[in-house]
């Protein structure tokens, strides 16, 4: 989500590595498209390019991440239901998380 906020948005590797950074675990594929489909469904993403950008729709106080990560999380998970949408515009296939999970591996961020 952090990452989707900056103009050139983020790819499938970027919210990989994200995610590993604030987690401390690297998000299966599932978890990853699960965020995606909820984020995309709920108006709150666009792909342009295969990346992910947030839209204007998207409220302030969320866009203040990670300012204040804990308190964006919960106003996050408030705002969006907690059901996963699966819907193929919003779909990450196997292949693309595989591909973007071995260019995280292959360089993952310095600490």
């Amino acid at each position: 989500m952090s990452m989707a906020r900056y103009p050139e948005g983020a790819s499938v590797r970027d919210i990989v590595a994200a995610a590993d950074m604030f987690n401390h675990a690297i998000p299966t594929h599932d978890e990853v498209e699960g965020a995606v489909c909820r984020l995309g469904t709920g108006g709150w993403l666009d792909l342009l390019k295969g990346r992910y950008r947030l839209t204007d729709t998207v409220p302030e106080e969320v866009r203040l991440w990670p300012s204040d990560f804990v308190s964006s999380a919960e106003r996050l998970g408030k705002r969006l239901s907690p059901r996963v949408e699966r819907s193929a515009e919003w779909s990450i296939t196997a292949a693309e998380y595989a591909e973007a999970l071995a260019d995280y591996k292959a360089a993952p961020p310095s600490a």
